[in-house]
C-alpha cells in the first residue's frame, strides 16, 4: 500500500515536468523520436538499396535481351527487322484463312 502515496506524491512532478519544454519527460519523447527517425530511415535505406540491386539486375538483363533483338534485327538498321518479321509471317507460312 505503500505504492499509491509514491504515485499521488510524483504525479504533480510528473506532469510539470510533460508540459515543460525542459522537462525530463519531454527530453525522453524527444530523443524517442530522434531514435525512431533513424531507425526509420535507416530502414528505408536498406530497402531502397535492394531496389537498386534488384533495378541493376533487370537493367542487365534488358540489356542483354536489347543485344540480342539487336542482332536479330538483321542488321544497325532498326526497320529491317520488322519489315523481315512482316514479310515472313504474310508469305512463308502459306495463306490465310
Amino acid at each position: 500500500m505503500v505504492i499509491a502515496p509514491v504515485v499521488a506524491a510524483a504525479a504533480p512532478a510528473v506532469v510539470s515536468s510533460a508540459t515543460d519544454d525542459e522537462g525530463l519527460i519531454n527530453k525522453l519523447f524527444k530523443i524517442g523520436v530522434l531514435i525512431g527517425v533513424l531507425v526509420l530511415a535507416t530502414i528505408s535505406i536498406i530497402i531502397l538499396s535492394w531496389i537498386l540491386d534488384i533495378a541493376d539486375l533487370l537493367g542487365a538483363g534488358g540489356g542483354a535481351l536489347t543485344a540480342i533483338f539487336a542482332k536479330v534485327s538483321l542488321g544497325p538498321i532498326p526497320i529491317i527487322g520488322p519489315i523481315a518479321t512482316f514479310l515472313t509471317s504474310a508469305f512463308v507460312f502459306g495463306p490465310r484463312r
